[in-house]
Protein backbone atom coordinates (compact mmCIF):
# COMPACT_ATOMS: atom_id res chain seq x y z
CA UNK A 1 0.00 0.00 0.00
CA UNK A 2 3.14 2.32 0.24
CA UNK A 3 2.85 2.53 -3.98
CA UNK A 4 -0.67 4.30 -3.55
CA UNK A 5 1.02 6.59 -0.69
CA UNK A 6 3.80 7.72 -3.08
CA UNK A 7 1.61 8.14 -5.62
CA UNK A 8 -1.66 9.88 -3.90
CA UNK A 9 0.85 12.77 -1.86
CA UNK A 10 2.93 13.43 -4.83
CA UNK A 11 -0.34 14.38 -7.12
CA UNK A 12 -1.69 15.95 -4.42
CA UNK A 13 1.34 17.74 -3.08
CA UNK A 14 3.61 17.82 -5.65
CA UNK A 15 7.27 17.21 -6.01
CA UNK A 16 8.69 20.18 -4.85
CA UNK A 17 10.18 18.53 -1.88
CA UNK A 18 10.95 15.19 -3.09
CA UNK A 19 13.57 14.77 -5.93
CA UNK A 20 13.53 11.14 -6.59
CA UNK A 21 10.39 8.48 -5.74
CA UNK A 22 10.35 4.49 -6.05
CA UNK A 23 7.25 2.45 -6.08
CA UNK A 24 7.97 -1.39 -5.69
CA UNK A 25 5.56 -3.85 -5.79
CA UNK A 26 3.08 -0.68 -6.05
CA UNK A 27 -0.76 -1.13 -6.50
CA UNK A 28 -1.07 1.82 -8.85
CA UNK A 29 -2.27 2.89 -11.01
CA UNK A 30 -5.71 0.85 -10.79
CA UNK A 31 -5.96 -2.40 -9.56
CA UNK A 32 -9.78 -3.02 -10.12
CA UNK A 33 -10.25 -4.84 -13.51
CA UNK A 34 -12.56 -3.10 -15.70
CA UNK A 35 -13.08 -2.45 -19.55
CA UNK A 36 -10.69 -0.12 -19.11
CA UNK A 37 -8.52 -1.61 -17.05
CA UNK A 38 -8.56 -5.59 -18.66
CA UNK A 39 -5.21 -6.57 -16.58
CA UNK A 40 -6.96 -5.94 -13.24
CA UNK A 41 -8.67 -7.86 -10.49
CA UNK A 42 -12.12 -8.63 -10.65
CA UNK A 43 -14.58 -7.23 -7.57
CA UNK A 44 -15.18 -10.87 -6.93
CA UNK A 45 -11.53 -11.33 -5.15
CA UNK A 46 -11.31 -8.47 -3.33
CA UNK A 47 -14.91 -10.01 -1.55
CA UNK A 48 -13.60 -13.42 -1.32
CA UNK A 49 -10.94 -11.51 0.88
CA UNK A 50 -13.11 -9.84 3.03
CA UNK A 51 -15.01 -12.71 3.76
CA UNK A 52 -12.29 -14.46 4.52
CA UNK A 53 -10.74 -11.35 6.93
CA UNK A 54 -14.16 -11.59 8.58
CA UNK A 55 -14.48 -15.25 9.17
CA UNK A 56 -10.59 -16.16 10.35
CA UNK A 57 -8.08 -13.50 10.00
CA UNK A 58 -5.55 -15.76 11.34
CA UNK A 59 -6.26 -18.37 9.00
CA UNK A 60 -6.13 -16.03 6.23
CA UNK A 61 -3.00 -14.35 6.72
CA UNK A 62 -1.25 -17.99 6.99
CA UNK A 63 -2.69 -18.18 3.14
CA UNK A 64 -1.53 -14.43 2.42
CA UNK A 65 2.03 -15.16 3.74
CA UNK A 66 2.17 -17.96 1.07
CA UNK A 67 1.50 -15.63 -1.75
CA UNK A 68 2.94 -12.99 -0.62
CA UNK A 69 6.82 -14.46 -0.64
CA UNK A 70 5.90 -17.79 -2.77
CA UNK A 71 6.97 -19.34 0.17
CA UNK A 72 6.35 -22.77 -2.45
CA UNK A 73 10.08 -21.67 -4.16
CA UNK A 74 11.07 -19.47 -1.47
CA UNK A 75 11.14 -20.77 1.98
CA UNK A 76 14.20 -21.99 3.34
CA UNK A 77 16.15 -20.36 0.56
CA UNK A 78 14.92 -16.84 0.48
CA UNK A 79 13.21 -16.70 3.50
CA UNK A 80 13.23 -18.43 6.89
CA UNK A 81 10.24 -19.36 8.53
CA UNK A 82 11.03 -16.77 11.06
CA UNK A 83 10.74 -14.26 9.18
CA UNK A 84 7.27 -15.22 7.79
CA UNK A 85 6.32 -15.76 11.81
CA UNK A 86 7.23 -13.03 11.93
CA UNK A 87 5.41 -11.29 9.17
CA UNK A 88 2.14 -13.11 10.21
CA UNK A 89 2.25 -11.58 14.01
CA UNK A 90 2.58 -8.20 12.11
CA UNK A 91 -0.50 -8.35 10.08
CA UNK A 92 -2.59 -10.10 12.92
CA UNK A 93 -1.39 -7.65 15.28
CA UNK A 94 -2.88 -4.67 13.08
CA UNK A 95 -6.47 -3.63 13.95
CA UNK A 96 -8.88 -6.11 12.63
CA UNK A 97 -11.27 -2.97 11.63
CA UNK A 98 -8.72 -1.70 9.97
CA UNK A 99 -7.45 -4.67 8.35
CA UNK A 100 -10.87 -5.20 6.57
CA UNK A 101 -11.43 -1.92 5.80
CA UNK A 102 -8.11 -1.53 3.91
CA UNK A 103 -9.16 -4.09 1.45
CA UNK A 104 -11.38 -1.68 -0.47
CA UNK A 105 -8.18 0.72 -0.52
CA UNK A 106 -6.91 -1.87 -3.14
CA UNK A 107 -8.64 -0.50 -5.77
CA UNK A 108 -7.99 2.95 -5.15
CA UNK A 109 -7.68 4.94 -8.82
CA UNK A 110 -4.23 6.65 -8.80
CA UNK A 111 -4.38 7.28 -12.14
CA UNK A 112 -4.54 10.96 -12.21
CA UNK A 113 -1.88 11.20 -9.27
CA UNK A 114 0.40 9.38 -11.07
CA UNK A 115 -0.03 11.94 -14.48
CA UNK A 116 1.10 14.86 -12.26
CA UNK A 117 4.02 13.20 -11.03
CA UNK A 118 7.59 15.29 -12.64
CA UNK A 119 10.38 13.66 -10.64
CA UNK A 120 12.48 10.57 -11.73
CA UNK A 121 10.29 7.41 -10.68
CA UNK A 122 11.72 3.91 -10.14
CA UNK A 123 9.40 1.22 -10.66
CA UNK A 124 9.94 -1.81 -9.34
CA UNK A 125 7.63 -4.80 -9.54
CA UNK A 126 8.62 -9.02 -9.21
CA UNK A 127 7.73 -10.88 -12.13
CA UNK A 128 6.39 -13.59 -9.95
CA UNK A 129 3.95 -11.32 -7.47
CA UNK A 130 1.12 -13.35 -6.81
CA UNK A 131 -0.44 -10.41 -5.01
CA UNK A 132 -0.49 -7.33 -7.51
CA UNK A 133 -0.67 -9.19 -11.35
CA UNK A 134 2.72 -7.58 -12.38
CA UNK A 135 0.53 -6.61 -15.75
CA UNK A 136 -1.88 -4.67 -13.71
CA UNK A 137 0.68 -2.86 -12.08
CA UNK A 138 3.88 -2.26 -12.13
CA UNK A 139 4.27 -1.45 -16.57
CA UNK A 140 1.06 0.65 -16.01
CA UNK A 141 2.48 3.00 -13.80
CA UNK A 142 5.74 3.07 -15.56
CA UNK A 143 3.62 4.24 -18.55
CA UNK A 144 1.57 7.09 -16.79
CA UNK A 145 4.62 8.32 -14.75
CA UNK A 146 6.44 10.87 -17.11
CA UNK A 147 10.49 9.97 -17.57
CA UNK A 148 10.24 6.98 -14.99
CA UNK A 149 12.44 3.67 -14.91
CA UNK A 150 10.92 0.42 -14.81
CA UNK A 151 12.86 -2.96 -13.59
CA UNK A 152 11.21 -6.02 -13.47
CA UNK A 153 13.01 -8.00 -10.74
CA UNK A 154 12.89 -11.91 -11.81
CA UNK A 155 11.31 -14.53 -10.39
CA UNK A 156 10.53 -12.22 -7.60
CA UNK A 157 7.63 -12.01 -5.58
CA UNK A 158 5.42 -9.64 -4.18
CA UNK A 159 7.60 -9.33 -0.63
CA UNK A 160 10.85 -8.99 -3.05
CA UNK A 161 12.63 -6.64 -0.43
CA UNK A 162 12.77 -9.74 1.65
CA UNK A 163 12.93 -12.62 -1.45
CA UNK A 164 15.36 -10.43 -3.87
CA UNK A 165 16.69 -8.40 -1.34
CA UNK A 166 20.24 -8.28 -2.78
CA UNK A 167 18.52 -6.85 -6.45
CA UNK A 168 16.26 -4.45 -4.73
CA UNK A 169 18.88 -2.97 -3.05
CA UNK A 170 21.24 -2.49 -5.98
CA UNK A 171 18.63 -0.91 -8.05
CA UNK A 172 17.73 1.39 -5.30
CA UNK A 173 21.70 2.65 -4.50
CA UNK A 174 21.82 2.43 -8.27
CA UNK A 175 18.62 4.96 -8.78
CA UNK A 176 19.27 7.37 -5.26
CA UNK A 177 22.85 7.72 -6.13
Amino acid sequence: MGGGEIARYLGTFGTERARRAAIISGVPPYLLKTPETPHGVPQEVFDQIEAALATDRFAYFTEWNKSFFNLDETLGSRISQETVTDAWHTAVGASPAGTLASVATWHTDFRADLARVDIPVLVMHGTADRILPIEACGPRTHELVRGSEYVAIEGASHGLCWTHADEVNAELLRFFK
